[in-house]
């Protein structure tokens, strides 16, 4: 599902002043689910989403505040859960493991070493007034599991097999532009969620009712508000925790 949504338009927020247009944006959502195995020995899987890409051309206007202006994305993480199960090989018991974002947090690279809100990207884009600069983000979540429970969250689930995923993770990504005195403008955004719902065995997905799917898409911020922090959801990830059921 590739989409161009916007093409020479100029966009603002409530109080932007029109200093970036917006050339083009393309948002490229791929809905499938997969297994990522793991890359080394005793690792983890994932069930991740198939990739969701962003890509934007923006022209800084010639009378635009002389100086840098960043370009760029940034993403927030909303409050969700997503959960493993696991199946006891000698018996009907199961067991979850599940891992809950309490509140909304900032998802990209963390630059609590600047102070700076977090950008997607490690190093936005730049450009100075009259230049043209296009500029791209993309994700690819995902929820871990073992193929066999390795016990150390929980020990009475040491050696059961993964038969599921399930719950969701929300985003909202925006297209934003800094201006030299630090000033934001929301260029575009896009609001999309996953859906986990997965039946697995040994290691592989063998029916699948999740999908990543864009929800609202378009100019300005939208209805959502961005998480404007230096720290990120992996300065301090959730941490999965073991029930019965």
């Amino acid at each position: 599902m590739s989409e161009n949504d916007a093409h020479g338009s100029s966009i603002t927020n409530k109080s932007g002043t029109g200093d970036v247009e917006l050339i083009e944006v393309k948002v490229d959502a791929q809905p499938e689910l997969y297994v990522d195995p793991p890359r080394k020995a005793n690792g983890s899987y994932a069930v991740k989403a198939n990739r969701i890409e962003f890509s934007a051309t923006v022209k800084v206007a010639e009378t635009a505040a002389k100086g840098i202006w960043k370009l760029g994305w940034i993403q927030t993480i909303y409050p969700c859960s997503h959960s493993v199960t696991y199946q006891s090989p000698s018996g009907p018991a199961q067991g979850k493991m599940t891992a809950t974002v309490p509140a909304p947090v900032a998802d990209g690279v963390s630059q609590e070493d600047t102070g700076h809100f977090a950008w997607s990207e490690h190093v936005p884009d730049e450009g100075t007034a009259g230049q043209q600069v296009t500029t791209t983000a993309d994700d690819e979540p995902g929820v871990p599991f073992r193929k066999e429970h390795d016990g150390k969250e929980a020990d009475w689930m040491k050696g059961w097999a993964a038969v599921a995923t399930s719950g969701s993770m929300s985003f909202g990504t925006w297209l934003v532009a800094e201006s030299p005195d630090g000033a934001i403008e929301y260029l575009y955004h896009v609001a999309w969620q996953v859906d986990f719902g997965t039946t697995l065995a040994d290691g592989k997905i063998v029916a699948a009712t999740g999908k990543l799917a864009i929800t609202s898409k378009g100019p300005g911020q939208g209805d959502l508000e961005p998480c404007l922090s230096p720290s990120v959801i992996n300065d301090d990830p959730p941490r999965y925790q073991p029930i019965r059921i």
